[in-house]
């Protein structure tokens, strides 16, 4: 925005990072006017709740990560279902906060021609920016704009000063949910995998993206209760990766992507790769029939190579004389 300046000098705070997050106890799906996109929001009349996730997930089994990587499976053509299946699981876990992802801080700062005041966000993309000369800043209005689809026109609710107002106008789109799980889903497919071939130790290291996990903090607590690990985060999107890598470093009853289906379950047992005695039927079933049809192959005659076989010819130098040449 080239008419918006903000003093210098000043000192940007990354918003409060803590354990609670919001959710609501229904949803529903609204078509955005602008972009025509599948929208979810909460109910006008659902109740708003506030709860750790991190309780539940050690509580109730790894549910919730076992619940996101579900909507992986989502088809993006049946675009109905999918959003049921989203409303569903932000009516047990809520959204997740996509609006924090990509914002470093809310300030109310004054601009310098008029000295009208505004709320300004300071997004992740331009913080190199406002490091050095504070330019480039976004109003509150043209930030928020793509998370409250039932609001036509600003004033949008501002989670600072209004937060009640804001978490029941904000929503996410639909499509985001299943991208997001994917992206998730590919993460936990390659881990399975290197599990299965069993290389030497220290052959490949994961890596998470930082802008995933940049602002989760891990702390230590003592109570009269005992010790406490302290996990707090922005967002349920931080959260749910978090899950995740604590879920691939756990010995007995991981969260997997099962090797035939790729549904999501929870494996009783360490080396467990099928959802169901099933599924593990048909992958031996189809292993046997690959590995008979090679033998197959290999056995009958090679055209190319009369009087060898497939598996004679796979040895043999070209040019060398065959049974019918000699």
């Amino acid at each position: 925005m080239s008419d918006w300046e903000v003093w210098p000098g000043e000192d940007f705070e990354p918003l409060f990072t803590g354990p609670e997050w919001v959710r609501f106890d229904r949803y529903e799906v609204v078509r955005e006017p602008r972009s025509q996109l599948l929208y979810v929001v909460p109910a006008r009349d659902a109740k708003m709740e506030r709860y750790r996730p991190f309780d539940r997930y050690w509580r109730e089994g790894k549910d919730i990560l076992l619940d996101f990587l579900s909507l992986g499976q989502q088809r993006e053509e049946d675009e109905a279902r999918r959003a049921r299946a989203i409303c569903r699981f932000a009516a047990r876990y809520g959204l997740l906060g996509l609006f924090w992802k990509n914002l470093f801080t809310l300030e109310k700062r004054q601009r310098r021609y008029d000295g009208r005041s505004f709320y300004v966000a300071l997004t992740r993309g331009t913080v190199f920016a406002h490091a050095h000369g504070f330019k480039n800043l976004e109003l509150y209005e043209e930030y928020a704009r793509a998370y409250f689809p039932r609001l036509e026109k600003p004033p949008y609710p501002n989670p600072a000063t209004a937060p009640e107002e804001f978490w029941r106008e904000y929503g996410e789109p639909a499509s985001h949910f299943v991208i997001v799980a994917r992206h998730l889903a590919r993460h936990a497919e390659s881990v399975a995998k290197f599990e299965a071939e069993r290389p030497y130790p220290g052959a490949f290291e994961f890596r998470v993206p930082p802008a995933d996990l940049e602002d989760v903090k891990l702390d230590l607590r003592y109570d009269d209760r005992g010790w406490h690990l302290f996990l707090g985060f922005r967002c349920l999107l931080d959260a749910i990766w978090v899950m995740h890598l604590l879920n691939v470093v756990e010995r007995r009853g991981k969260a997997r992507l099962c090797a035939e289906c790729g549904r999501p379950f929870l494996a009783r047992k360490g080396h467990q790769a099928f959802c169901s005695q099933a599924c593990g039927s048909v992958n031996r079933q189809r292993r046997r029939r690959t590995r008979c049809c090679t033998t197959t192959t290999l056995q009958q005659p090679d055209p190319e190579w009369p009087g060898k076989t497939g598996m004679e010819a796979a040895g043999a130098e070209p040019g060398e004389p065959t049974t019918t040449e000699v």
